[in-house]
């Protein structure tokens, strides 16, 4: 028993980096029956589901360099105009918050209704303005999507199911999306993360509209058709130059820049 009580405290190191950390350790150490667990992180109050493999998503964008490194780089202002395309229960959002920057207006999308519901409250709970955030799923053309009805995953495809339980949630594509709700404004910044879907959004030419983006950072996922170059290219053929960073740990992320942000 002590021993097992020791083994615990000591992996529960890394819990020192929050505002609750002792909350968190006395919660290690004797209950962890909920897998929901709420942190407290450089002023900004969050919600995970454990079992949900949310920290796949927030702790990647809070604690590691995946988005960091390319935004230190970028000429951003301190108040930004941001899309998130896969938002997951909004890691990207609250990294943004704790690097200083105050979102002006953010458009936050997620499929999973489940994982949505933890994405409204972490953004509600921390962002204001309210942000918009929009339950469904990106991709080519406006579809009903069937996918597997779980608490949540990180790596949730439309794609792909692996169970038997299915659920129906609205698919729309990015010019949608763009032209609903920045018809007239500019977005600083687009993280797309949309598991495999953005061959599908470029394959049916219905991502023109990203041309209102100063920066895009993607994730471009392997594909048995078409190679990483096929998103790349279709990026630069809008006017996207890549942006290349020294140490980045994730070969899969990949960061753009608009050669004609200042005049567009």
């Amino acid at each position: 028993m002590l021993n097992s009580i020791i083994q615990k405290f000591y992996g529960g190191f890394h819990l020192f980096k929050f505002q609750n950390k002792w909350e968190l350790i006395l919660r290690r150490l004797f209950s962890r029956v909920s897998p929901i667990v709420i942190y407290n992180y450089n002023g900004v109050e969050y919600l995970e589901n454990r079992n949900a493999g949310d920290a796949n998503s927030i702790d990647p964008s809070l604690f590691g360099t995946m988005y960091q490194n390319y935004i230190k780089k970028m000429q951003l202002p301190p108040s930004i105009s941001v899309l998130d395309l896969g938002a997951n229960c909004g890691g990207f959002s609250l990294m943004l918050l704790t690097m200083g920057y105050t979102l002006d207006k953010l458009l936050a999308v997620e499929m999973n209704p489940r994982t949505f519901s933890r994405l409204q409250f972490n953004l509600y709970h921390n962002i204001s303005p309210l942000p918009t955030a929009i339950n469904c799923a990106i991709t080519g053309k406006e579809q009903i999507c069937q996918i597997d009805d779980i608490s949540g995953d990180t790596g949730q495809s439309i794609f792909e199911n692996t169970t038997d339980t299915l659920i129906s949630v609205p698919g729309t594509t990015i010019d949608a999306i763009i032209s609903h709700h920045f018809p007239d404004s500019r977005i600083n910044l687009c993280k797309i993360d949309i598991e495999g879907a953005e061959y599908d959004v470029v394959e049916k030419m219905n991502y023109k509209l990203l041309t209102k983006c100063d920066y895009i950072i993607i994730e471009i996922h392997k594909n048995s058709k078409y190679g990483i170059s096929y998103i790349k290219d279709a990026l630069i053929s809008l006017g996207f130059i890549e942006q290349f960073i020294d140490a980045q740990t994730h070969s899969d992320v990949f960061c753009f820049e608009n050669t004609f942000k200042t005049n567009s």
